[in-house]
């Protein structure tokens, strides 16, 4: 993402925006302004999200400009925020946030983290906080194809596989992570013929030839044009995701 390209700064052409820019002028440095200006655009949104602000601040400031924030505007620090300095991939943001700001750590900040594959991140999130649920973070891994924070979450900190995870990884072809996965901790069976079904369906043979040799997994018939509709393979993934 680069400055000039980040939706938030067209709001630049608002004149209440530009208003209140220019009445904020309390020392606020110059290169601020375009955090400040989309962090403002987003609270008059319905759905309130500063994902977008923070992000323009991470890149152009990284922790110097969070520590601006803490300085001069620390209610913009919400919980939600750690979230997206782990998403940046920011280590020292991430334990600013914690051990000076005294943000807490969710099991979305770990599993933001493992879905943009930023392994540094993921180990130091669960060396600050051991105990979190990584379900969340195994299975966004195992779907974004990010081998080395599933090899960590699997087999470092052993977080346990899930259907879910496998279905996906099968989903998008990622044989290396199916392999992790049914090297740890088994699945339920009937994800395992999920998992055929969609690397069947979207024609990662290799997957499910592993599937086939190594986890006795029987092939789709030859001839059904599926052993599942379409639409219900992808309800049943999203209602998987949900009730992790």
């Amino acid at each position: 993402m680069t400055l000039s390209g980040c939706p938030p700064l067209s709001v630049l052409a608002s004149p209440e925006l530009v208003a209140l820019v220019c009445s904020f002028q309390d020392g606020t440095p110059q290169e601020y302004l375009p955090f400040v200006l989309a962090y403002e655009n987003s609270s008059r949104c319905i759905r309130y999200d500063d994902r977008e602000a923070f992000a323009i601040l991470l890149e152009a400031m990284g922790t110097v400009g969070i520590q601006w924030v803490h300085r001069h505007h620390p209610t913009y620090l919400s919980n939600e925020v750690v979230e997206y300095a782990a998403a940046s991939g920011r280590v020292d943001t991430v334990e600013y946030l914690v051990q000076v700001v005294h943000l807490p750590i969710s099991e979305l900040v770990v599993a933001s983290a493992a879905e943009r594959g930023h392994l540094a991140v993921v180990q130091a999130v669960l060396k600050l906080e051991p105990t979190l649920d990584c379900t969340k973070a195994i299975n966004a891994a195992a779907e974004m194809g990010h081998e080395a924070v599933a090899a960590f979450l699997l087999q470092d900190a052993g977080v346990a596989a899930t259907g879910y995870a496998l279905e996906r990884a099968a989903r998008h072809g990622h044989l290396a992570i199916v392999r992790l996965l049914n090297a740890g901790s088994k699945v339920d069976l009937s994800s395992y013929k999920m998992a055929m079904e969609y690397a069947w369906r979207f024609h990662h043979q290799p997957v499910m030839d592993y599937l086939h040799n190594e986890c006795n997994v029987p092939y789709p018939p030859k001839n059904n044009a599926s052993t599942l509709p379409y639409a219900a393979v992808a309800a049943v993934g999203v209602l998987a995701w949900y009730c992790v």
